[in-house]
């Protein structure tokens, strides 16, 4: 009876640490088919976030490499939502096409070894709002006074337009005006001061502002106009 006891025990605690052991070590699924462990290992370094920008195609998000990451986990945060994992890759930045004009998004990243189950830490979270790239049209010139208008199409959620210009393709000296949407309803801009005999590329850009931070989307195509002599 004794000896049985004592099997019973050693067979019970047996199965009580491989029970342990296969939650530990329970694999979730990733957005690609990869598999990354929910244990939180820190042997790989926390990934530097860079930056986050619009795009005409998305929001782009930059991380700096880390040594001995085979690929990183991307999470993304909507507004005021939780993070849930977006997607993982090889490479040190996405374009998250899955997003929509006027809304924020928090992204953050960590990353994983060659095993695919070692996590680091959080990277820091860096947020962004969605802005759609405007259209920009050269509505008309007058050549004998060197002035131009160009026109934004309307985006329902930017704050206001910023439109460049220079007489330079590498962009010295360049130029702005901004057109604040809150307080005109226009969507064109006078541009003056142009010289005779110079041609002028032309840009413009649509922006949120929250607070003192400004958020621009992707530059519009470049126009030219060319002031004639």
């Amino acid at each position: 009876m004794k000896l049985r006891k004592i099997i019973t025990a050693a067979v019970l605690a047996a199965a009580i640490a491989c029970s342990s052991l296969t939650a530990m070590a329970a694999p979730v699924a990733t957005s690609t088919n990869k598999v990354v462990s929910q244990a939180d290992s820190t042997s790989l370094s926390r990934p530097t976030m860079t930056s986050v920008r619009n795009t005409r195609n998305g929001l782009r998000v930059e991380w700096k490499k880390v040594s001995g990451a085979k690929y990183y986990a991307v999470y993304r945060k909507v507004e005021e939502g939780s993070y849930k994992l977006l997607r993982t890759t090889t490479n040190t930045y996405i374009v998250d096409k899955q997003v929509k004009n006027g809304t924020g998004y928090t992204y953050k990243v960590r990353c994983v070894d060659a095993k695919g189950n070692t996590l680091s830490k959080y990277s820091k979270a860096l947020f962004f709002y969605r802005i759609e790239t405007p259209k920009l049209t050269l509505k008309d010139a007058n050549l004998d006074n060197t002035y131009c208008r160009v026109r934004f199409s309307k985006n329902a959620k930017a704050d206001g337009y910023e439109v460049e210009w220079s007489p330079s393709f590498k962009w010295t000296d360049t130029k702005t005006k901004d057109i604040d949407a809150f307080k005109t309803d226009t969507k064109s801009v006078k541009i003056t001061g142009l010289k005779k005999g110079e041609a002028y590329f032309i840009k413009g850009l649509a922006y949120i502002k929250d607070g003192k931070t400004v958020y621009f989307s992707a530059p519009t195509k470049t126009i030219l106009s060319q002031v004639l002599d």
